[in-house]
């Protein structure tokens, strides 16, 4: 629970300096080359010293890579919706992929939700819904429909490591995944000749600390989530991280002066009660004997 808390918080922080670094020339696939660097590098150095560093045999190098290409292309669908999107609706949109994620272990476990894990998810949502005030924003189709391919991609990438991989190490098995991350987003910048860092002076200092925060904060997250996943399941991973938005909006009142309104308020609590009552089926779940 504390790695997946961790997480939110760190990518919260991703979330609220991406548009700084837009604003001062840089791109989404910038970004995600460098975070995907930064993860290899303190990774490789730690999975080093402490002994651990070894090369996956192929069946799971190829896991890896399936779910490295899900989860970076859900990590460029939510910053490109950063692009044509207010955060507040862009995350969101992002953040059907609790739901998706329950949908899909239960497609893959051929049963139906249980009905008090559906509705503290259905109830997480609205939740997101009270607190981000959308429907006072105008959107754009190709943000929405970004947004949406974030949501995809992240519930995959959930399922499928907690699935296939479920006792291998997870700081080997990201470490694999971020390889495949940093290849692909290497290979479109190089083709289109699209890196991007942010301009010297004025907003470019801004923005020069905005991509320190969004690399940092995403080599944090992606080493934890992950580990939250084979720690507590993709299903209640997914739970605890409908926490982002509270804390993204949290930053935003402390970093960017944002009024915190009683919508916000009561739309926090909703999500924090689903929270704590989805870790409370799962538990009395998990202590029911067989039948």
């Amino acid at each position: 629970m504390a790695l997946v808390l961790l997480a939110a918080l760190s990518i919260s922080l991703t979330n609220v300096s991406a548009p700084f670094v837009y604003e001062a020339g840089g791109n989404p696939q910038t970004i995600i080359v460098l975070r995907n660097l930064a993860f290899l590098v303190i990774c490789g150095l730690w999975l080093k010293a402490s002994g651990r560093f070894r090369w996956l045999e192929r069946r799971a190098q190829l896991v890896c890579f399936g779910a490295g290409v899900a989860y970076t292309s859900g990590s460029a669908g939510l910053l490109l919706s950063l692009l044509y999107l207010p955060v507040s609706l862009a995350i969101l949109i992002f953040f059907t992929f609790p739901l998706l994620t329950a949908l899909l272990e239960s497609i893959l476990d051929r049963r139906l939700p249980g009905l008090g894990q559906f509705a503290c998810l259905l109830a997480a949502l609205t939740g997101l819904a009270v607190a981000l005030e959308v429907e006072r924003f105008a959107f754009a189709p190709e943000g929405v429909i970004f947004a949406a391919i974030g949501a995809v991609g992240v519930a995959v990438s959930y399922v499928w490591t907690g699935r296939a991989l479920p006792g291998a190490d997870s700081a080997v098995m990201t470490f694999h995944m971020a390889i495949t991350g940093l290849v692909g987003a290497a290979l479109y910048v190089a083709a289109t000749g699209s890196f991007a860092l942010p301009v010297d002076g004025g907003a470019g200092i801004s923005g020069w600390a905005a991509l320190v925060v969004a690399v940092v904060g995403f080599a944090v997250a992606f080493f934890a989530m992950f580990r939250g996943v084979h720690l507590i399941g993709p299903a209640s991973t997914a739970m605890v991280m409908n926490l982002e938005p509270v804390f993204t909006i949290a930053l935003a009142v402390a970093l960017l002066a944002e009024a915190l309104s009683g919508r916000k308020l009561i739309g926090a609590a909703l999500v924090l009660a689903a929270v704590v009552a989805s870790q409370l089926l799962l538990k009395r779940r998990r202590a029911m004997p067989p039948a």
